[in-house]
């Protein structure tokens, strides 16, 4: 379907797989009263970037979930196995992430020592990425400029579901080539926009109060295009409002019954990753950990990330199959009472 200007028009939901990003993506516009007041403080968005670079594996993100805002990021050397890590806390609803993200949206959390900012501009068709976090007893500083580029990206993933009449959500998904440098101490990264790629993940939701995932994305340029994934194992989805989807060159391909099997309990353990029809079928290998445990009694997060690298196929509905290997990505798991 053709992407509406608003998620809710007219008081209406829009619920749909779309062929771009929804412009205004305020889903509590559906609402009145109590429950708007309701719908806004259960409301969880974040807007995040997965780094993918032969060099390096990094994430960042900044998340509000009512009850507590965040934002995180870290970048782990390929070669050395070093992790640094940077975050800051804020109080809960004031991140005001941007409804209107692609056209001119600005995301910005500052502290004295931790600076994360991205800048969307419709006129240039860039995203501006730009950190500065000092030097901690957690490791050196990172600093950073980066630039997205909407030409050249991949197919949108851009999803709305309704999974009960008082749960549903919106995801955006979409690699983007990148350039610029990324500076960890005294080693810096550069990143080219023919390779490399920063894959933006955006999400504004309904949760359950109790509620575990499973998820992993990865991209990389071949020779027809980009060839990539997300995909996510949740009880909550059902086939059509699975947001799990390969990217292909030219196309996004929805995927269903995503199954992450690993090798053993180790934290560092290899996963298998596939989906019912046997179009995606992936081992990631992870190379580092970074986790977050906060217990508030009423609330409570146990979530780990795993940077690592994945090998395998996609294959498109059409048949046609694409084979890769050392390819960087992440894979996570939340478990989380909020």
């Amino acid at each position: 379907m053709t992407a509406p200007q608003r998620l809710v028009e007219d008081g209406v939901r829009q619920y749909g797989r779309f062929t771009g990003r929804v412009a205004d993506t305020n889903p509590v516009d559906a609402h009145r009263g109590l429950s708007r007041l309701w719908r806004q403080f259960r409301l969880k968005e974040w807007i995040g970037f997965a780094l993918i670079h032969p060099e390096m594996s990094g994430a960042m993100i900044m998340q509000d979930v009512k009850y507590l805002a965040s934002s995180e990021l870290f970048v782990r050397d390929q070669t050395t196995g070093v992790l640094v890590e940077k975050n800051a806390r804020f109080r809960g609803g004031s991140l005001g992430l941007p409804d209107d993200l692609l056209h001119g949206g600005r995301c910005q959390v500052t502290t004295r020592r931790y600076l994360l900012e991205y800048h969307f501009d419709a006129d240039t068709g860039t995203v501006a990425v730009r950190i500065d976090c000092a030097a901690d007893k957690h490791g050196p500083a990172i600093t950073g400029a980066l630039t997205l580029y909407v030409q050249g990206a991949a197919p949108a993933l851009s999803i709305s579901a309704r999974l009960t009449s008082s749960i549903d959500y919106y995801t955006f998904k979409q690699p983007f080539p990148v350039d610029g440098t990324l500076t960890v101490g005294d080693r810096t990264y550069a990143f080219e926009r023919a390779r490399d790629f920063a894959i933006l993940d955006e999400h504004r939701s309904q949760f359950p109060y109790a509620t575990t995932w499973t998820w992993g994305t990865f991209a990389v340029r071949m020779a027809g295009g980009v060839v990539g994934s997300n995909f996510v194992d949740r009880t909550e989805f059902s086939d059509d409002d699975d947001e799990s989807a390969n990217w292909i060159p030219g196309a996004v391909e929805p995927l269903a019954g995503v199954q992450f099997d690993f090798d053993s309990d180790d934290p560092l353990s290899t996963a298998h990753v596939l989906d019912r029809d046997r179009r995606l079928e992936v081992t990631f290998t992870p190379a580092g950990r970074k986790a977050v445990k906060a217990n508030l009694v009423a609330a409570a997060i146990d979530y780990w990330q795993l940077a690592g690298t994945y090998r395998g196929t996609v294959t498109s509905v059409a048949g046609e199959s694409f084979a890769f290997d050392d390819v960087p990505g992440v894979l996570e798991r939340m478990k989380t009472r909020f």
